[in-house]
């Protein structure tokens, strides 16, 4: 099991890598990037960026083996995944931007959109205990069902925990960089890119798992799980 995690987890690092790489920024944020500003570029920023990018590559294997043996392709559970994708991408992308321009504002705005983004997901998954625990209580669930349901609360709360904790480690940049007045306005406009994906997101959160559509919901566990 570590051996396995430890491989994702390389695949993970060396895709965002290439990624970011991409967008030229595949180096240290400044001459003198601090032990806090490299392990939110490579630890978080490049392996979440990655274990993303791999959504898309399951997605293309996906539609290969739904064509092939049920020719029928669930392109609404894929195109979910997709703008997910992109949107986090997205993000991620603006928020090394903001590090590399020592952008307090809009670092500052990253970290507010990440966390209020794992705030909704942990309420999602409170949802989702709270419904499962209603139904073992009246005697609807199976064994066979209860042991499902319960690796798929497993599953999620790994998922949620890895948001917070990313969260908790994107603050440690809260007050690393200084407030510059000047360009405030401009400064604050290259976040855009990354507020209108935090809105998309939010958006399909709410309509999936806030607003609790039960056919939509597992679109969104799915790209995140």
């Amino acid at each position: 099991f570590y051996w396995g995690a430890f491989l994702v987890t390389l695949l993970s690092l060396w895709l965002g890598r290439e990624f970011h790489i991409a967008l030229e920024q595949g180096g240290p944020v400044c001459a003198k990037e601090r032990r806090r500003e490299y392990e939110v570029r490579v630890h978080w920023i490049y392996t979440t960026s990655g274990a993303m990018l791999w959504v898309l590559v399951r997605s293309g294997l996906a539609i290969a083996y739904h064509r092939a043996v049920h020719k029928k392709v669930e392109w609404v559970q894929l195109g979910v995944s997709w703008v997910l994708v992109v949107c986090y991408c997205t993000g991620n992308a603006v928020f090394l931007r903001m590090m590399r321009k020592r952008n307090l504002v809009g670092t500052r705005s990253l970290i507010v959109c990440n966390a209020v983004f794992s705030v909704c997901m942990l309420a999602a998954l409170i949802s989702y205990a709270v419904d499962v625990w209603a139904h073992e209580v009246s005697g609807d669930m199976k064994t066979i069902d209860a042991a499902y349901q319960a690796y798929v609360l497993f599953e999620k709360t790994c998922a949620v925990a890895f948001f917070l904790l990313a969260t908790g480690v994107y603050c440690k940049l809260w007050s690393i960089y200084r407030y510059q007045e000047r360009n405030i306005r401009r400064r604050l406009l290259e976040t855009v890119p990354a507020m209108l994906s935090a809105s998309v997101m939010l958006v399909l959160l709410y309509l999936g798992l806030v607003f609790n559509q039960k056919e939509f919901q597992p679109y969104i566990w799915a790209t995140f799980t």
